[in-house]
């Protein structure tokens, strides 16, 4: 009988009222468990839906309200945890908007248990997965389309390559996931290392409803401007709200999705209907809720689609364009990522400074508050009369003794 590991995920989440009971659903049917959530002060509803899953015991739930691009650090505690509090095997570390699959036909779970005991961390495709522009509602039995176009395609509607790798990993309690879940300090495989059947795919689902998207590209860009850190030249979510702050983020966002009609093919995307029967299989259960249904109601399409095409169309394609040769332009003529480095060691050094500086203060004042009470208790003491007399008596021998 095979022994399949238990793995646990983690989830930090902000505002993604939406999607967050459907990712939890679909993850629970992979198998996955524990579920370790941390809410970074959603406001719109998913805290609400988060606390009646904790309530049921179905997940674990922290809350970090700092808005500061500390992802690294709140989900490197909650892997750990999953290692040294709920003895897990394998973690996954999943963002709201991701839905895991075993690359074949099982679940997570039988797929990892298929992994040799070598391998300690290995890389998961990540695709996004489109379909139809949509104004509200849910894409989530509608995106059927994983995206694949080629990097000159992407680069066409403003994105210079498909999403990152994420990895799953062993659970060590030592373990260190980076910023944005896309790496972590334990030793990767090589991709021929890991057994064909063992492989995972990840299907992104980044552009939902257009509402959903432009407020996520404003969040983005008020927390790094929060958070002080410098964003590469070619992040799409910073380069996004440029494009949303003169007018054409909506022409972009319509632009990115494939131009679906009833019998077309689009150019550079695969059918992949995983999600879409994941989604099918989980609402039969009896016990879904009204929260799940939100997940999965009925999108409304952009009323305004042709227009927005139309609009790209003339001015789309120029401004990606130059938006890539920018950001080139900084790599290269301000070596991007040495001038950062330099910018990080220096704020480091500067913030180490600055709280020795704290602590010698501290320390000088505690000095200064016991010299004044030594002070005060020998003044006090040289009052009593014995201690004059001895003192006196002192003296005198002392000059006595020079004679």
């Amino acid at each position: 009988m095979t022994q399949y590991p238990k793995v646990a995920m983690t989830l930090m989440v902000r505002d993604e009222v939406d999607i967050i009971a459907a990712n939890i659903e679909h993850h629970f049917a992979q198998g996955l468990s524990p579920i370790l959530v941390t809410d970074n002060g959603s406001v719109d509803g998913t805290r609400e839906i988060l606390v009646k899953y904790s309530d049921a015991g179905l997940i674990h739930l922290w809350d970090d309200p700092r808005h500061a691009k500390q992802q690294s650090e709140v989900v490197t505690a909650m892997a750990r945890s999953a290692c040294t509090d709920f003895g897990a095997d394998w973690v996954c570390n999943v963002d709201a908007d991701e839905f895991w699959f075993a690359s074949g036909q099982a679940t997570i779970v039988e797929a990892l248990a298929l992994v040799p005991e070598s391998i300690e961390s290995f890389a998961v495709r990540v695709r996004n997965l489109m379909g139809p522009p949509v104004e509200s509602g849910s894409v989530l039995r509608t995106h059927e389309w994983r995206d694949e176009r080629s990097r000159e395609e992407l680069l066409a509607v403003g994105l210079h390559a498909h999403p990152t790798d994420d990895r799953v990993h062993r659970a060590r309690a030592d373990v260190e996931v980076v910023q944005g879940n896309h790496d972590t300090n334990l030793p990767t495989a090589e991709p021929d290392d890991v057994p064909e059947e063992a492989r995972l795919e990840v299907l992104h689902v980044p552009y939902r409803t257009w509402k959903q998207y432009r407020r996520r590209v404003e969040t983005t860009a008020v927390a790094y401007a929060d958070s002080g850190k410098t964003p590469s030249p070619r992040h799409h979510g910073i380069r996004d709200a440029h494009w949303n702050d003169i007018g054409e983020l909506e022409a972009f966002f319509v632009a990115r999705h494939p131009a679906v009609g009833d019998t077309d093919e689009p150019t550079g995307f695969v059918r992949d209907t995983r999600l879409s029967t994941s989604m099918a299989e989980i609402e039969t259960d009896p016990r879904m809720s009204d929260a799940f249904a939100t997940s999965i109601s009925e999108p409304v399409r952009m009323p305004n689609e042709a227009a927005l095409r139309a609009q790209f169309d003339k001015r789309g394609p120029l401004l990606a364009e130059l938006a890539e040769t920018q950001a080139l332009l900084k790599y290269r003529e301000q070596d991007f990522y040495a001038t950062l480095a330099a910018k990080e060691e220096l704020e480091a050094s500067t913030t180490e400074l600055q709280a020795t500086c704290v602590r010698l203060e501290g320390e000088l004042e505690v000095t200064r508050h016991d010299l004044q009470n030594l002070t005060h208790f020998v003044g006090n003491l040289m009052k009593n009369p014995a201690v004059r007399g001895l003192s006196a008596a002192h003296a005198a021998l002392r000059r006595f003794r020079r004679r």
